[in-house]
């Protein structure tokens, strides 16, 4: 799996702002957006499973984790299946998405992952059509367990977030 970095800080955004996380930034995107502040994770190394694994271990005892990006969804199989071996060691799962790519049935439904979409706007320079997928944002708004997040510049913004 690519990714770009792993590190120990304090969340910064959402529910669990201000709690210590491990944070694994996926490398790779399907989206170019113009405010992007990790533009460097658009490429990551090669890493395998366990190279992750090891490295999350290392930060013990913290067992929140953050999996963000580029995008994570975009290397769905690699994400789902390091969830699969963390939750059932008591870590807690939060994941950063843009929310275009649809994440696996099993981790929609599993109410110890939490979810931070963060759909893109006409603002963000991309073609709608790729960054704002209807049946996709559904899928995330049916679980309990996902907030929804915008960048708003302008008062359009605010309306397109309506609309």
């Amino acid at each position: 799996m690519k990714i770009s970095e792993i590190f120990y800080s304090l969340q910064g955004e959402g529910r669990s702002i201000g709690v210590p996380t491990i944070f694994v930034r996926f490398g790779c995107c399907n989206l170019v957006c113009n405010f992007c502040d990790s533009k460097y994770a658009f490429v990551g190394e090669e890493k395998t499973e366990e190279q992750v694994l090891q490295k999350i271990y290392s930060y013990l005892p913290c067992k929140k984790i953050c999996f963000t990006g580029g995008e994570p969804l975009f290397q769905r199989d690699s994400l789902k299946a390091l969830i699969e071996r963390l939750l059932p060691l008591g870590y807690v799962i939060e994941i950063e998405t843009n929310g275009s790519i649809a994440p696996p049935k099993s981790l929609i439904e599993n109410n110890n992952i939490f979810w931070n979409v963060s759909p893109k706007l006409s603002n963000s320079g991309n073609d709608l059509k790729d960054s704002l997928v209807p049946e996709v944002l559904k899928s995330f708004n049916q679980a309990s367990n996902t907030i929804f997040k915008f960048v708003i510049g302008s008062e359009e913004d605010f309306k397109e977030v309506k609309d």
